[in-house]
């Protein structure tokens, strides 16, 4: 698509450009003016027949295939053009596009090189960046990638495009400053559902990496995490919010935002387990552990079943069910936290002999002061009449 749009503002610099003497050229870009891409087509391969030495006529029949989706025939075109007249930056960009649009990354990338950006017209350099971005990823160039799309960032900060592929770019590459900085602007400059999504992912890594302030970025996150789900209220929109709540340690607001994840797909365990993580920050452990199961009864993978029977266990001791507690973990393979519990059961157990003899002793004293008190009374005689 990018590729496309590009190829359609170079054409707008040829549609004024005089053409041959000769039928075909005014007919053809009359057609593709008009969007009759056909027409435009037969019109200027009428031309190229012709001229075959003029550049601009198999410029503008590669340009008309392109519409076509005649991607190698176009590509034939265009190289015509460029082999023609080399120098033009014009005729360089249109063949590195097509040579992207043909999945030709290498071919594309190379080309790209060759480009002095600074040739094409303002409207055409950021597409330019971004589709030398794609070559060069897709040709196993990530770094010149991202440098690329750094650089268009750089020059158009008020380009929410530019922005977010850039953001994203560097998000996939693990620079998350620089990530959030770039899909900050983005969605500054122009919302979308995913420059928010994107944001939030990048400022929610960017607090668990404790760079920064973290509760702004989790603050952050959960008011864009709002907007997304006020767009839409899908569940991978509810898991976001919740998640961003979750950081922010909202947890009733989290609670209560992956319940609703919850019931639009009831066979998920994420919801379930994430929401009792929530409950249990609570210290409502009783329906945290209620969640738990219910995550359970949905089969998950076995991994993400020692996980759940991990916070099984952990909901469990804080209940002080021991024996339940042990089993969870002892289905989770934690064997530190079952020997955790298990000696923790032990003092509790202890506490609990130590306070039953300290009952009975205490039972015991006041048996004795009561003995003792009928003895006095019974050696001081009865009271006189």
């Amino acid at each position: 698509m990018r590729s496309t749009m590009a190829g359609l503002v170079l054409v707008g610099l040829f549609l004024a450009v005089a053409g041959p003497a000769q039928a075909g050229w005014e007919e053809g870009i009359a057609a593709f003016k008009a969007k009759n891409y056909s027409v435009a087509a037969k019109e200027f391969q009428s031309v190229a027949e012709s001229t075959p030495d003029y550049a601009n006529g198999h410029f503008m029949l590669g340009q008309a295939l392109s519409q076509l989706n005649r991607k190698q025939e176009a590509l034939n075109a265009l190289r015509k053009a460029y082999d023609l007249n080399p120098s033009s930056v014009q005729f360089q960009f249109a063949l590195a596009n097509a040579y992207l649009s043909a999945e030709r990354y290498s071919d594309a990338a190379r080309l790209y090189d060759m480009i002095d950006a600074n040739g094409l017209p303002g409207s055409m350099k950021t597409a330019f960046h971004k589709n030398k971005a794609v070559a060069m990823e897709k040709s196993g160039r990530s770094d010149e990638a991202l440098a690329a799309l750094r650089d268009t960032a750089r020059s158009n900060p008020s380009d929410a495009e530019a922005q977010y592929h850039y953001g994203v770019a560097a998000f996939n590459a693990g620079n998350t400053d620089a990530a959030v900085t770039a899909l900050g602007r983005a969605v500054q400059a122009k919302p979308t559902d995913a420059s928010r999504e994107a944001y939030i992912k990048a400022l929610i890594r960017q607090a668990r990496e404790g760079k920064g302030n973290k509760a702004r970025a989790y603050s952050t996150a959960v008011d864009q995490a709002k907007a997304l789900v006020g767009s839409q209220a899908t569940y991978e929109n509810l898991l976001v919010l919740g998640e961003a709540q979750l950081g922010a340690k909202q947890y009733e607001g989290a609670a209560q935002s992956f319940g609703r994840a919850s019931g639009q797909r009831s066979g998920e365990w994420l919801p379930l387990f994430y929401r009792s993580q929530a409950l249990t920050a609570l210290e409502q452990y009783a329906p945290a552990e209620e969640a738990l199961r219910k995550a359970l009864a949905t089969n998950p993978p076995a991994n993400d079943q020692k996980r759940i029977y991990r916070q099984v266990g952990f909901v469990n001791e804080k209940l002080k069910n021991y024996e339940e507690a042990k089993g969870a973990y002892q289905r989770a393979g934690d064997q530190a936290s079952y020997q955790r519990v298990e000696e923790n059961q032990r003092i509790a157990d202890e506490n609990r002999r130590i306070e039953a003899e300290n009952r009975r002793i205490e039972e015991m004293r006041q048996e004795r002061e009561k003995l003792e008190q009928e003895l006095k009374e019974l050696q001081e005689g009865p009271p006189p009449f």
